[in-house]
């Protein structure tokens, strides 16, 4: 199916103690196509600064068109200085 770049709580959930990066991830059924893993990024908060890691999955647009897209900001010091 492509590459994916998966967050760590999913590369703990799925491969605890071991590289994620090369592995196959498959969606929706045991026989569907194989997704490679070629990144691992932290913790995004998605819907507020407080917001618990959950398990994520990255496509890239071309891969997996969607309607929506989220801009990722990373800060230095307080994170909530940005939000005004």
């Amino acid at each position: 199916m492509g590459e994916v770049v998966i967050n760590d709580a999913t590369s703990r959930l799925f491969w605890p103690g071991r590289d994620a990066l090369g592995q196959c991830i498959r969606f929706d059924a045991p026989d569907a196509p194989c997704s490679t893993v070629v990144g691992v990024v932290g913790h995004v908060r998605h819907t507020s600064l407080d917001d618990d890691s959950q398990p994520q999955v990255y496509w890239n647009h071309p891969q997996r068109p969607s309607d929506r897209m989220a801009l990722v900001v990373e800060a230095r010091g307080d994170p909530a200085a940005l939000t005004r």
